[in-house]
């Protein structure tokens, strides 16, 4: 199953105006199985070293899904998404 790593707590400028909406609407579009894994941007989860390891620039939104051969998380992150 694919997991998006999206805001889950931010500031209130920034309700509504983050990227992981658009990956969120765009998983809800193919059909495809997902869950949300909400960051608390405010807490500073996102300079936490479990993230790092799955966005080295600690950008949001992040997806990981593990591979059919050994179950490991392969992150992709919001750079490869959105050029």
């Amino acid at each position: 199953m694919i997991t998006l790593y999206a805001f889950g707590r931010v500031h209130p400028v920034m309700i509504g105006e983050a990227r992981d909406l658009r990956a969120q609407w765009a998983l809800e579009e193919t059909g495809l199985p997902y869950r949300v894994h909400a960051l608390d941007y405010i807490g500073g989860e996102l300079d936490g070293p479990a993230y790092s390891r799955l966005s080295c620039f600690h950008q949001v939104p992040t997806f990981s899904s593990p591979p059919s051969c050994d179950k490991s998380a392969t992150p992709i992150s919001s750079s490869r998404i959105y050029r």
